[in-house]
């Protein structure tokens, strides 16, 4: 096993239990991530990935009943169709019954890679298998890292029916958009207030508009429903993007095949999760969230104070945030190319 990948698991061993299932990034932010990799994306493997959605067993409701009334071109729809996949396996979130147990998986989403208030401990809970997991569980799910790799095996069988199929893609589009907000890739212990994990910033109050650092990193894209409003922000996240360093993670080539293939891309999926832990732990987790954390320790009684996070802090974030947008839709694009 590649020495990155077993750094990395070696952490992820220490991921505990209480995990949160809160969203990565907001709707906005999926969708943005889904149209950079679609524009990025060969006509002929666009055609061929729509076809495949329109395949998905639940694609009447939750693709054809929820389509604007706005979007009438062809071309449009299946633009449309393609980035709504992207936000599926949110939408899963509130099926019901029979359709919630299978395809409704909070655990996939993120895992939480340990980032340190100060020198590590040994945690208030025993150690479990992965993310969420409960002790009650004698199969926790699967975190992040495992869900793309299943993922992506049931996209590339061709003897999968292609209603399985088309629901991996889905979950292809919605963990690479996962995997590039730093906040489901890690999350910070402290002996006092997170002896457990702060479940990826949902733990630590914000002031303002938004309740915790998790849903603030969500929203930092704003909310842009509409297809042409998405559309002009891809174009001009692709014109600011134009000075970014060169992507030291890119998927694996389009060239390499079969289980060559599999191993490249779950090694590369594991350093961009090294990759967010490492952004969390410079930038969402920085200097002035862990100094309104050591604050509240002047009177620990009162609990955590809720954080007022600077315009400075939150214009980082933000610019960090559509940096993250358009690496992600680009690495997407390669694994689906």
């Amino acid at each position: 096993m590649p020495r990155i990948r077993c750094l990395l698991f070696a952490a992820m061993a220490l991921t505990l239990p209480g995990a949160t299932d809160a969203l990565a990034w907001n709707r906005t932010g999926h969708m943005l991530t889904a149209l950079v990799a679609y524009d990025a994306l060969p006509d002929d493997r666009r055609h061929e990935l729509v076809a495949l959605l329109r395949r998905h067993p639940r694609f009447n409701e939750d693709f054809v009943r929820q389509m604007p009334p706005s979007v009438t071109e062809r071309a449009d729809q299946d633009r449309w169709i393609f980035a709504q996949a992207s936000t599926w396996p949110d939408i899963a979130r509130g099926f019901k019954g029979q359709d919630r147990d299978r395809y409704h998986h909070s655990e996939w989403h993120y895992v939480n890679v340990p980032v340190w208030m100060g020198k590590p401990f040994t945690p208030a809970s025993a150690p479990v298998r992965g993310p969420g997991a409960s002790r009650r569980s004698a199969a926790p799910e699967q975190h992040i890292q495992e869900a793309f790799e299943r993922s992506v095996a049931e996209l590339r069988d061709p003897g999968r029916m292609p209603e399985v199929r088309a629901v991996a893609l889905c979950w292809i589009l919605h963990l690479v958009g996962d995997v590039h907000q730093p906040l489901h890739c890690a999350a910070l212990f402290d002996e006092d207030w997170f002896p457990s994990g702060d479940k990826g910033g949902n733990s630590i109050p914000t002031a303002g508009q938004f309740r915790n650092l998790h849903s603030t990193w969500d929203s930092l894209l704003g909310e842009a429903e509409s297809l042409t409003v998405q559309t002009r922000k891809v174009m001009q996240l692709r014109t600011n993007a134009a000075s970014m360093p060169r992507d030291p993670f890119p998927a694996a080539p389009a060239d390499t095949e079969g289980a060559n293939r599999m191993g490249a891309d779950a090694k590369i999926f594991a350093a961009w999760i090294a990759e967010g832990r490492d952004l969390a732990e410079r930038v969402a987790y920085g200097a002035e969230v862990r100094a309104g954390i050591e604050k509240s320790r002047e009177d620990p009684e009162q609990g955590l104070v809720p954080i007022k996070l600077s315009k400075d802090y939150v214009e980082t974030a933000k610019r960090l945030a559509e940096q993250r947008i358009v690496t992600g839709g680009d690495r997407l694009a390669g694994v689906l190319r």
